[in-house]
């Protein structure tokens, strides 16, 4: 992945159809917190991966060695790794330089971790004089020879997966501007050569970037560059399609015609059109940056977004790996989307949803809890998978409280000791000969008696200048005895919501307590008068959630703000 390709093709992508995405249809999607009803698919880790920045060739031995044990650390078990042509093969043509990916092979090999090696850049021999590495090779039988010689080397080291280039459907991955046909001679250059030495061998397509048709030809929608595949030949030369569904800042099941990850649908179907139906599409890259760019998203978010991409993508029929990008932060400019695609900072300090993360790929999935007289019964779906030691036992606990129940590990459900009158979460965690594992997101489960607390709608006219304060209402559905908490956050979540922090309001979060008898509390929100002239004005998001002695109730806690142009 390159600065460019993020920079313009997904903003461009967006902002050319956010006047038409329904948000309604997005909401519920992102608003789902994993508590659907047992039997619903999992992520399976032996299908999920992490895709490394291009110059990992060039890491420092010891940092390759960290971040594969943090990608395993995850549950994750492939890694996508840059076999950069014009760094192993720099010298000229049979000079081959094997140091830097004999590292990488060996630290994967010895952590259990299987390589999608990724094959771009074109060295200064093999390419047109006075272009630059991203340009093809003169002659696509060199190319071929190059992964002739990878595949001798590498698949008795176990490398058993070639993705022929990166986003060749970019200008900025293949210059001056793509190239099916030419893209597609190297398909038929290096698919014969690569499986001639190894039958086993799986050939993907070079992973397509999210993009549209751009009328000078500088770049191509992913449907668009397969079907050139297809008409020059291509079919044959490939035993699965690469594709980067990235849709950040928005979540993977925002149902709208730009978004890369639903077009996978249309791809799919296009490969069973052309007799293709058994193959697969791997998602080579998926991406949710975070920091102040405002195409990133929040640390905590982050981990949701992957988490629901993964169980989104793994309900596909035509679902390959997934892999996210990246273990690790690749700078600290907070402000550079691109340097902050990391699940970690870039000092290994795990981020906020990392937990999420792991959570989704080794945890029980699908917790959901009914009440009952004294007790509820909880259900879930196992992880999908075990990592090495089979399940022995769950353990449910109740929280407040405390209250936990082991079962056996063949249990899908529980039944836990709990008052009436209350609110609890569950979680399930399992146990492998003693030994505790990830434990799951939690379920929440109202016993008879608790209000519900909502969010609703509250307006204010913006002004010229100067702030003043947005009012969001929250009630209660019926007085209580008891007092009741609940935290608040503000946010951006849908097109419809696009009021900007920090011009048009400020961020606003914490928590509300209503004593015993109040039904009704306000977030207040500070928001900007400015001249701008705003049809039908700005509005954000309340966010309610972790309640104490209620349940959240409305349209999943989600409450709206809106600031009304007066300009």
């Amino acid at each position: 992945m390159r600065r460019a390709t993020r920079n313009r093709i997904i903003a461009s992508a967006i902002t050319a159809v956010l006047g038409v995405a329904p948000a309604i249809t997005f909401l519920p999607a992102l608003l789902r917190d994993g508590t659907s009803t047992a039997g619903a698919v999992v992520a399976d880790g032996r299908e999920v991966g992490f895709s490394f920045y291009g110059g990992i060739l060039a890491n420092p031995r010891a940092d390759v060695n960290a971040d594969f044990d943090r990608a395993k650390a995850t549950g994750a078990t492939w890694v996508r790794l840059a076999f950069n042509w014009s760094t192993l093969e720099m010298h000229g043509k049979g000079q081959f330089n094997w140091g830097p990916s004999d590292a990488l092979v060996s630290a994967a090999n010895a952590r259990g971790l299987k390589i999608d090696a990724v094959v771009s850049y074109a060295p200064f021999w093999a390419r047109p004089g006075g272009s630059n590495d991203i340009a093809p090779p003169t002659n696509s039988n060199d190319y071929g020879d190059f992964l002739a010689a990878a595949t001798a080397r590498y698949a008795p080291l176990g490398v058993h997966t070639w993705e022929i280039w990166n986003e060749p459907n970019l200008f900025t991955m293949w210059s001056p501007k793509p190239d099916i046909a030419k893209y597609t001679s190297l398909l038929k250059a290096a698919y014969p050569r690569i499986h001639a030495i190894d039958s086993s061998a799986t050939v993907l397509t070079g992973g397509t970037s999210p993009a549209w048709d751009a009328p000078d030809g500088s770049q191509y929608l992913p449907l668009t560059f397969l079907k050139g595949i297809y008409a020059n030949g291509g079919k044959g030369y490939f035993d699965a399609v690469g594709h980067h569904p990235s849709t950040y800042p928005y979540s993977s099941n925002l149902v709208a015609d730009w978004s890369s990850f639903q077009q996978s649908k249309l791809i799919y179907s296009y490969m069973v059109s052309q007799g293709d139906g058994a193959k697969k599409i791997w998602a080579t890259e998926i991406g949710f940056p975070t920091g102040t760019d405002n195409r990133a998203v929040s640390e905590l978010n982050e981990g949701k977004l992957y988490a629901e991409s993964l169980e989104a993508w793994t309900a596909f029929s035509f679902h390959g790996p997934m892999f996210i990008y990246s273990v690790r932060d690749e700078g600290t400019n907070l402000a550079d989307h691109y340097q902050n695609f990391g699940i970690m900072h870039v000092d290994g300090t795990p981020k906020a949803g990392y937990t999420r993360i792991v959570q989704a790929l080794r945890a029980p999935q699908h917790v959901a809890a009914q009440p009952g007289t004294g007790n509820a019964t909880v259900s879930w779906d196992p992880p999908g998978y075990d990592y090495g030691a089979a399940i022995t036992a769950y353990t449910v606990t109740a929280n407040p409280g405390g209250a936990s129940v082991t079962v056996p590990a063949g249990s899908r459900t529980a039944t836990v000791p709990v008052s009436n009158s209350a609110n609890y979460t569950f979680t399930v965690q399992p146990v492998q000969n003693g030994v505790p594992g990830v434990t799951s997101v939690a379920s929440n489960v109202v016993m008879p008696g608790v209000p519900s607390v909502y969010p609703t709608t509250g307006s204010a006219v913006e002004g010229n200048s100067g702030t003043r304060i947005l009012n969001v209402p929250v009630v209660l559905s019926k007085p209580s005895t008891v007092p009741i908490t609940v935290h608040y956050t503000t946010g951006n979540w849908a097109p419809s919501f696009i009021a900007a922090m920090p011009q048009d309001y400020d961020a606003a979060s914490g928590t509300l307590t209503f004593a015993p008898g109040v039904t009704e509390l306000n977030v207040a929100v500070t928001i900007k008068g400015d001249t701008v002239r705003e049809v039908g004005g700005d509005s954000f998001l309340v966010f309610l959630s972790n309640p104490t002695n209620a349940s959240i109730g409305g349209f999943a806690g989600v409450g709206v703000g809106h600031i009304v142009d007066d300009d």
